[in-house]
């Protein structure tokens, strides 16, 4: 700011409430003074003027030491510009003898801006006395890491120091173990976390070991972007504890094994239908899959509708999950309709009151209107690979599957996360018993990576045909993994 007034000229007219204040005190006249201000002291005595553009790059390694921090990040950021790599043997033995720390952190940076960063010199700087150090040397030596290369020595010195007494140097190694994606790094910053003393390092580190949800690359709204995000907030501080913070249950202290709380990975509680709302409202019992936990989800009915909303969206689109969010529309509704529910579920009782997924498909019989050899793709528990139209946009294409026996459908799912553009547009879902006679069951728009489709009613058919009836911008058609949802009992 470099004028007296900044203000627009309506707010400052004649008779203005601002109007009077700048004439007291003459902010009219401040004018032509240049752009930038300074508020010094009176007592200020400022140091020398610098000329750092008019100097040498060894002199400006000697800056690197200076006390005031703008001569240090001017220095290492002309040094790097010039790219002038005659200081090295001065930069090194600053790096390594110098008695100020912020000189050695200073100088190893600016090795490391030259390209010039080998491990020898990262692995004496992992052992240096000062934490403050130790943990630039981790963070330098992520360059190394990222180039190919057997980098075993530099690995095993930086998981040494996840024992270190300092917490910050602690947490640097969860840090660039995360952010390198190294091998087994979560179970690894999981035992640092569940182990270490500092409450410093239990908080951080449960935060950096809970997972963010992912939006970048998916069609939510919005209003479901919002939902999501704050259901992060309310997984990082309330859920992680007992769920653990990459949704892979909490770990009993002393025990990698066992944990306090069901797995949310995976979980089919999670993504099918509504469970995950009554597991919310009404709390759960009992074991889980044929396991028992020592911690028994209560009730957390007492929220609001959108806090429930948030988490449960949260959920079903994290921890690879690929359910749908969840609105509070739907949360009010399942809530006036089970008000008389006055003790938790059990696991048994979900899965009979809900469709499961038809888990043996070995038997299934495909046909399709196009591809119709590569039609198995779609049933071989294989992501990867794919059943698909090919590159015409056909309207009217479609797939039939034949089971072995009648089932009591109640529903389908289509995934195509591999191919997001692929979606089908809309569809028809047709059941037969006798593959002739076909009774429309539902017509669905399908433009999400998971369609998960419910029928009104269960119906019993031994046949299923899904029919394309309107395309999405000229999309051809793909389905990675086809599922189908029946009653149980």
């Amino acid at each position: 700011m470099y004028r007296g007034i900044v203000q627009e000229r309506n707010w400052t007219k004649r008779g203005a409430f601002l109007r009077d204040r700048i004439l007291e005190h003459g902010l009219d006249q401040v004018t032509g003074h240049g752009r930038i201000w300074r508020l010094v002291h009176k007592d200020f005595q400022p140091g020398p003027q610098p000329h750092m553009l008019g100097e040498t790059p060894a002199q400006w390694v000697e800056h690197l030491a200076h006390p005031n921090g703008w001569w240090r990040d001017t220095a290492q950021r002309l040094l790097v510009l010039k790219g002038d790599k005659s200081v090295l043997p001065a930069l090194r033995e600053m790096a390594t003898s110098h008695a100020d720390p912020l000189a050695r952190i200073h100088a190893l940076w600016t090795i490391e801006g030259l390209g010039a960063l080998d491990e020898k010199l990262a692995l004496e700087r992992l052992q240096n006395p000062l934490p403050q150090v130790r943990v630039q040397a981790i963070r330098a030596s992520e360059t190394i890491l990222k180039t190919p290369g057997d980098h075993r020595e530099l690995l095993n010195a930086i998981h040494a120091l996840a024992t270190d007494r300092d917490p910050n140097v602690v947490l640097q190694v969860v840090m660039t173990s995360k952010i390198l994606n190294l091998p087994n790094w979560k179970q690894e910053a999981r035992k640092i976390v569940a182990t270490s003393n500092s409450s410093g390092v239990r908080e951080i580190g449960e935060k950096l070991l809970t997972e963010a949800p992912s939006l970048a690359a998916s069609n939510f709204t919005p209003q479901q972007r919002s939902s999501i995000e704050r259901g992060h907030q309310i997984f990082s501080s309330v859920c992680f504890a007992c769920h653990g913070s990459d949704g892979e249950g909490a770990p009993l202290s002393g025990s990698q094994d066992l944990r306090l709380a069901p797995p949310l990975k995976g979980s089919l509680t999670a993504v099918q239908g509504d469970s995950l709302l009554r597991v919310l409202l009404h709390g759960l019992t009992g074991p889980v899959d044929g396991k028992a936990y020592e911690s028994e989800m209560i009730s957390m009915g007492a929220n609001p509708d959108s806090w429930i909303a948030d988490i449960a969206s949260y959920v079903r689109v994290s921890f690879g999950n690929k359910g749908a969010p969840v609105t509070t529309e739907e949360v009010a509704r399942l809530r006036a309709a089970s008000l008389d529910r006055g003790k938790p579920w059990s696991i048994a009782e979900l899965r009979a009151a809900y469709p499961q997924v038809i888990a043996d498909r070995s038997a299934w019989k495909l046909l399709a209107s196009k591809n119709a050899d590569r039609v198995a793709l779609a049933i071989d528990n294989d992501p990867a690979t794919r059943w698909s139209t090919g590159a015409e946009a056909d309207p009217a294409a479609w797939i039939r599957i034949e089971l072995p026996a009648a089932e009591k459908l109640a529903g389908l799912i289509l995934e195509h996360e591999k191919s997001p553009r692929d979606f089908p547009g809309r569809v028809r879902v047709e059941v037969s018993t006798d593959g002739e006679t076909w009774t429309p069951v539902v017509e669905t728009s399908c433009a999400r990576a998971r369609n998960e489709i419910h029928f009104p009613e269960v119906i019993a058919g031994r046949f299923v045909r899904i029919s394309r009836t309107a395309i999405a911008e000229s999309n051809y058609w793909s389905i990675h993994e086809l599922q189908l949802l029946h009653m149980s009992s």
